[in-house]
C-alpha cells in the first residue's frame, strides 16, 4: 500500500476508533441517564469553550452565532487562509450563515472573501458548507521587500469545503472535513512565483481533514488535525502562446499543472485554545509538514492567533 493509502487508512481509522470509543462510554451509563433525552454537550453548557458562542469554528462545522463579530489576528499560519498572517474579521448573520476575511491578504493585493452555512444543527451532529474565492493580481500582490514576489501572473481560485462536527460528549469534539480547492493561473510562471505553491494559493487540491478536540477545562482545548490530500497539481513554470479574453485575466494561460506527491503535501498540526477572558481566545498551534518547511525554513513550526468575538 503507498504512503498516501497508508496515512488515509491511519487517520480515518483512528477517528474511527475515537468515534467508538466514545459510544461504548456512552452505552455503559446508567439506565435511567439514558433514558432521558440528552441535550448536545454544547447547548448543556453555555459558559463552556464548545458552547456555540464559543466553539472554534476553524476546521469545524459551526458557524459564528448571529450578530456576532469575530475579529482575530495571527502569524505564521500554513494554510492559505492565514498565510505568513492574519488579520481577520467574520461576521454570523444568524441561521447558520457566516463570512469572513483576511485583511492582511488584502492589503497585499491578494483579495478574498469566504462564506459558510451550517445548515444542519442536530443533538448529534452538524454539517456546514462553504465556499471561497481567492484573487491576485501580480502586479498588485507584494510585501515589504525590494523584490517584487510575482509580478507576471494573475491567480484566481476558489475552494468548496463541506464539513462534519459531534459532540457525543462535553470533554469531546470530533471533526471531519472535505475540501477541493480550483485555481487557475494566467501568465508565466517562474521562481519567483514559487510563493503560490509553497502557500497553496495557487494549486487544484482534494484533501480530507480529520480533527479532534479534548475540552480539558471549561476554558481550554487540545486540539489535534491533520490535512490528508488525496491529489494535488501545482502550476508548472512557463506559458502557452494562446491569448485569453478578457480585462482581468488578459495574457497567456499556464502550460498546466503538475502533481505533487502526497509526502510533499500533507500537514499535522497540534494546537492549545484557551478562553483568555470574555469573548478573547488565544490559540498556540505546531505544524508539521513539507508546506513549514518551503515557507519559514523548518518542517516544524509554531504559529498563533488572538480572536476577539463580540
Amino acid at each position: 500500500m503507498s504512503s498516501l493509502g497508508r496515512a488515509v487508512a491511519f487517520a480515518l481509522l483512528s477517528w474511527a476508533a475515537c468515534a467508538h470509543q466514545v459510544a461504548a462510554q456512552a452505552a455503559a451509563e446508567p439506565a435511567q441517564a439514558a433514558a432521558e433525552p440528552a441535550p448536545k454537550a454544547a447547548e448543556a453548557a453555555p459558559g463552556h469553550l464548545s458552547s456555540p458562542a464559543q466553539v472554534s469554528t476553524r476546521g469545524s462545522a459551526y458557524s459564528l452565532p448571529a450578530r456576532t463579530w469575530a475579529f482575530d489576528v495571527g502569524a505564521l499560519g500554513i494554510s492559505s487562509a492565514d498565510a505568513y498572517a492574519r488579520l481577520g474579521i467574520g461576521y454570523g448573520f444568524g441561521a447558520g450563515f457566516q463570512i469572513d476575511l483576511n485583511l492582511l491578504h488584502w492589503a497585499v493585493g491578494l483579495f478574498n472573501v469566504n462564506a459558510r452555512w451550517q445548515f444542519l444543527d442536530t443533538r448529534y451532529v452538524d454539517m456546514s458548507a462553504g465556499v471561497g474565492f481567492i484573487y491576485g493580481h501580480g502586479d498588485w500582490f507584494w510585501i515589504a521587500t525590494a523584490e517584487r514576489l510575482a509580478s507576471a501572473i494573475d491567480i484566481m481560485a476558489l475552494p468548496f469545503a463541506l464539513n462534519t462536527s459531534a459532540q457525543p460528549l462535553r470533554w469531546l469534539q470530533l471533526d471531519l472535513g472535505l475540501q477541493y480547492g480550483h485555481a487557475e493561473v494566467w501568465g508565466e510562471v517562474g521562481e519567483k512565483d514559487s510563493l503560490y505553491a509553497e502557500a497553496e494559493l495557487g494549486v487544484r487540491q482534494f484533501l480530507i481533514r480529520p480533527g479532534v478536540h479534548f475540552y480539558v477545562t471549561n476554558a481550554t482545548s487540545i486540539d489535534f488535525m491533520a490535512t490528508l490530500p488525496l491529489y494535488t497539481a501545482a502550476p508548472t513554470e512557463g506559458n502557452v502562446e494562446t491569448e485569453l479574453p478578457g480585462v482581468i485575466f488578459g495574457g497567456t494561460r499556464t502550460a498546466g499543472y503538475r502533481k505533487l506527491p502526497f509526502e510533499d503535501t500533507w500537514k499535522l498540526e497540534f494546537g492549545v485554545r484557551s478562553r483568555l477572558t470574555t469573548g478573547l481566545y488565544g490559540t498556540m498551534r505546531l505544524h508539521y509538514g513539507q508546506i513549514a518547511s518551503r515557507l519559514y525554513g523548518a518542517k516544524v513550526y509554531p504559529s498563533f492567533e488572538v480572536e476577539w468575538r463580540l
